[in-house]
């Protein structure tokens, strides 16, 4: 029953990771650099999620694949805070940040190998570094009284990266330091879940961005 829950999840969060790509060709939004990168980040997480569907796939290959996703998807998130805020403050940690954390990690998995515990602690700082960047900036939309069309959008974007890495965080933990039976599906479902709520808010900003009506 859980496998068979776990195989419905994960279609739907992977069938989701193209909406927001989808809504730029539909809403002709791809004028918008920002809105498209996010798009194509999306994407290409629902891309790197369709390997474990890979008939033949060995559990290494996609190990490795998972690895190397999970060393560069920390600095890419940060890559496009760093495009897209207006905040110097943040627009200068995001870019101190993310080399740092992928240059940190890259030398961890040389000395200790391309394994799980290589990228134990690395990882952990980054989830911490892309959360504070996040509330950082949401706090700066809040204390603002009034806001563009794009910053109503953004809110949304930079919720849904709230959402979901805050729960990579549960996750993480379950992962590293809690050796229970079958968490490993456990962890796969709250992944999934989470990450399909994440990209339902952040499809909502693109809606919020293609429509003339408000959404905040």
């Amino acid at each position: 029953m859980k496998t068979q829950l776990y195989h419905i999840i994960s279609i739907c969060a992977i069938t989701a990771s193209f909406i927001p790509l989808l809504i730029v060709s539909l809403k002709k939004l791809w004028k918008d650099p920002a809105f498209l990168l996010i798009a194509v980040y999306w994407a290409i997480s629902g891309v790197i999620n369709m390997t474990d569907k890979i008939p033949g796939i060995t559990t290494r290959q996609l190990d490795l694949v998972v690895m190397i996703y999970n060393m560069l998807d920390i600095p890419i998130v940060l890559g496009i805070i760093y495009y897209t805020s207006n905040s110097v403050s943040i627009r200068k940690f995001a870019k101190i940040a993310a080399p740092v954390l992928l240059f940190a990690q890259l030398i961890n998995f040389f000395r200790l190998g391309w394994n799980y515990d290589a990228a134990k602690y690395v990882l952990a700082v980054g989830l911490l570094v892309v959360l504070v960047a996040v509330v950082w900036e949401i706090s700066l939309y809040m204390q603002k009284l009034e806001h563009s069309k794009h910053e109503k959008a953004m809110i949304f974007i930079y919720v849904s990266w709230l959402f979901s890495y805050g729960t990579f965080i549960i996750v993480y933990i379950f992962d590293y330091y809690v050796n229970a039976t079958n968490s490993s599906v456990d962890n796969l479902i709250i992944y999934y879940i989470s990450t399909f709520i994440a990209i339902v808010i952040a499809s909502i900003g693109y809606l919020a961005k293609s429509s003339s009506r408000n959404f905040i």
